[in-house]
């Protein structure tokens, strides 16, 4: 058997199924009265998305179960969620956070990194090929070329980790 966790998780995998339950909300907010729903909005995207999961009721507690099939259709990337839990004419937050959706690396045919892990590897190559060289810029019958100063390159690479 399965063991389910009963807190969201921080990673889920496209295309996997998902699950969580929320036992703890049963005295406050006992899902035969409430309602928990979860709503999901990516951070970081050309085109970014969006989608809602509502729990199911367990008794008093609240199950969360998205089929495969559903979470497929998700995009991968960093995504924030909040979670409320509702029932007529009241509506309370129980929590937010950030998740990231990992691509399905079963299916992917592309780069599975995300833009910012991508721009740090270049950044991270830059650095490394830059330890050899000596010079900044240099000049060649009236051609000149311009490197990026380290210091502005590991200015870069600190705000891409942080991304």
């Amino acid at each position: 058997m399965v063991d389910i966790p009963e807190t969201e998780p921080l990673e889920l995998v496209v295309g996997d199924r998902w699950q969580w339950r929320r036992t703890d909300l049963s005295t406050d907010y006992p899902a035969t009265s409430w309602t928990l729903t979860y709503y999901f909005v990516q951070l970081v995207s050309a085109t970014p998305g969006a989608f809602n999961i509502v729990a199911d009721a367990d008794g008093d507690d609240f199950s969360i179960d998205v089929a495969p099939v559903t979470t497929a259709a998700n995009t991968a990337g960093e995504y924030r969620w909040a979670a409320y839990v509702s029932k007529v004419g009241d509506r309370v937050e129980i929590g937010k956070a950030s998740i990231v959706l990992k691509p399905d690396l079963a299916v992917v045919v592309t780069d599975p990194r995300t833009d910012a892990e991508t721009i740090l590897d270049a950044i991270n190559a830059v650095i490394a090929g830059r330890a050899t060289v000596d010079q900044e810029s240099y000049s060649i019958n009236n051609r000149s070329l311009s490197r990026t100063p380290i210091d502005d390159l590991l200015t870069l690479r600190d705000d891409y980790q942080q991304r």
